[in-house]
């Protein structure tokens, strides 16, 4: 199936050319649009390499807090997503569990805002 031009363009005029995120105190945090660059973390990693064990095994929701941890030490992350899937809890709560670690672990993990064109807040 090939998406005619004109709809292409439409979808593309009905969006902002740029989103600005904002940290849990207000600031801006980054402007996702333009030839603008951030670094941050992956969110589906299923399987890693221990390396205080030297086994490769499936990823727990230590994982992600330790992830969370490294990210907040580390100066040019701009983002933190989960970066894995805690294989020790039922997927239907890792996920809550998973935003839960972070945000105990990493400073800047928290809500991020979007301004609309209105200039509202979501």
């Amino acid at each position: 199936m090939l998406v005619g031009a004109e709809l292409v363009q439409s979808a593309r005029d009905s969006v902002p050319h740029m989103i600005e995120v904002y940290d849990r105190a207000g600031a801006l945090a980054m402007r996702l649009g333009g030839y603008n660059t951030y670094f941050g973390t992956g969110s589906d990693l299923m399987s890693m390499y221990d390396l205080e064990t030297q086994q490769h095994r499936a990823c727990n929701l230590t994982d992600i807090g330790r992830a969370a941890q490294l990210c907040d030490a580390l100066p040019n992350i701009n983002f933190v997503m989960s970066a894995a899937h805690a294989k020790d809890y039922d997927p239907h709560h890792a996920y809550i569990l998973a935003f839960r670690a972070m945000l105990e672990e990493h400073h800047e993990a928290s809500r991020c805002y979007l301004r609309e064109r209105s200039g509202s807040y979501r």
